[in-house]
């Protein structure tokens, strides 16, 4: 199933939002942009007539004191959204990474792909308004890529060669895998029965089927338990406790005395129930804000840790430590087909370099989109340096300090020693990144 966007254009009528629709009606000014450079160094935003600056008022704005304006380029004529959307051109020393949602590029050292190969590198990587520019009507795909790459910067040619670069991991891992497969031995004989005994088989255990069935899987009350509690989190599991103990506390289930096995049928609520579901919000809103409400200053406000409560007339609060992994580790049999794949690369390195075998250092990427188990593969390998006492081997990183944060690593900037803003870097960074 395909997702699109849609946009109400400047003449009311309903269109497709586009990137490439964007790219082909590009103002004046972003001329020599390729695809990939107009979606990593411009931006789409509201055309505002007070705040707009074009190229030709960079001169009067260069002195003028405090941020630098960003350039504005209005979209030209035949874009759906002429008049009130622009591109602006981001700022010196403000970097991005472009995110391509979807299949992979297609291998170049394929026949059956080149031709498409080339084809997508010459619009992501070549100005273009119109398809027809990327080649000539008497050139290849091949020959019209080898071109323009000649008579540009080797920057194009190391974008090729990291895109490449995935298909190069994939074709070995793939292969390592093929050898080392197990070997189904085919050369001992089996007796299979004949066709009579097969029917007459199945007409004598025919009645003992369903029975056979359910003594096989025999499952108990604590497997379905253990099933559901699987299905959540650690801290999803802890704050759905510590929600019903505070209700406790405001006597939401006055009456209840197991609250797990409340059954019956509903009823219409009363003013005191609405009475005590609001003391419970307004609890967990303690909680969150770490707050204790005026009206309820003398009493026993839950904090956010883990709690027990016990069921004497005056409860008392004992307070437990919340696990601080958010993000758990799994068996790495338990990894999905491209996670376990960049599983076993670090896990082969690891291996190799503790052989003191010397294998280059590697530098592993791993990406997808939210929800993918980027953190579940990166805490999984964690584990495999902690079993091994490598902990100090392992550098982790992420683009953003929360992302880093929950993988127990710092931001790429930190660990690569990016500086911002064009600033020379000192030589104590230097230092700490040659230790490393």
């Amino acid at each position: 199933m395909e997702e699109i966007s849609l946009t109400l254009s400047s003449t009311g009528h309903l269109t497709r939002k586009s990137q490439i629709t964007d790219y082909q009606y590009h103002g004046i000014g972003l001329q020599t942009y390729n695809f990939w450079d107009f979606l990593v160094q411009t931006y789409e935003e509201k055309e505002s007539r007070d705040a707009v600056v074009r190229l030709d008022d960079v001169s009067n704005t260069s002195s003028a004191r405090g941020h630098p304006i960003n350039i504005r380029v209005p979209y030209n004529e035949g874009h759906p959204e002429k008049g009130k959307k622009t591109r602006v051109i981001r700022g010196a020393g403000n970097n991005c990474l472009p995110n391509f949602i979807g299949k992979w590029f297609p291998r170049n050292d394929d026949n059956d792909q080149v031709n498409l190969h080339c084809a997508m590198m010459l619009a992501l990587l070549k100005p273009w308004h119109v398809l027809e520019e990327l080649k000539m009507a008497n050139t290849s795909w091949q020959e019209s890529l080898e071109q323009f790459l000649d008579q540009s910067s080797n920057r194009y040619r190391n974008i090729i060669s990291s895109i490449q670069h995935y298909h190069r991991c994939k074709t070995a891992t793939d292969t390592d895998h093929d050898d080392n497969a197990p070997v189904i031995d085919t050369s001992l004989d089996h007796e299979y029965p004949s066709a009579d005994e097969d029917h007459r088989n199945a007409l004598e255990n025919d009645e003992d089927q369903n029975t056979a069935s359910v003594q096989q899987e025999n499952i108990t009350a604590q497997d379905i338990t253990d099933a559901k509690d699987r299905q959540t989190t650690y801290c999803e599991r802890v704050y759905a406790r510590d929600a019903v103990d505070i209700a406790r506390g405001a006597e939401v289930f006055a009456g209840c005395e197991n609250v797990a096995n409340i059954s019956g049928t509903a009823s219409i609520g009363q003013s005191a129930d609405l009475s005590r579901l609001d003391l419970w919000r307004q609890r967990l809103q303690c909680c969150v804000h770490d707050e204790i409400p005026e009206e309820h200053e003398d009493q026993n406000v839950i904090s956010t840790d883990r709690v027990e409560i016990s069921d004497d007339p005056d409860p008392t609060v004992t307070v437990l430590p919340i696990a601080e992994d958010v993000l758990s580790a799994v068996h790495p049999d338990e990894l999905l087909t491209d996670q376990r794949r960049a599983f076993d690369i670090v896990a082969w390195h690891l291996m190799q370099t503790m052989q003191d075998a010397r294998p280059r250092q590697l530098l592993l990427q791993i990406q997808g989109e939210g929800g993918t188990g980027k953190s579940k593969v990166i805490q999984t390998i964690t584990n495999l340096f902690k079993s091994k006492g490598m902990q100090s081997w392992l550098i982790k990183s992420a683009y953003t300090g929360i992302a880093a944060s929950l993988i127990g690593g710092d931001t790429t900037h930190r660990i690569g020693g990016l500086t911002m803003n064009g600033k020379q870097m000192g030589a104590a960074g230097k230092a700490v990144l040659e230790d490393r």
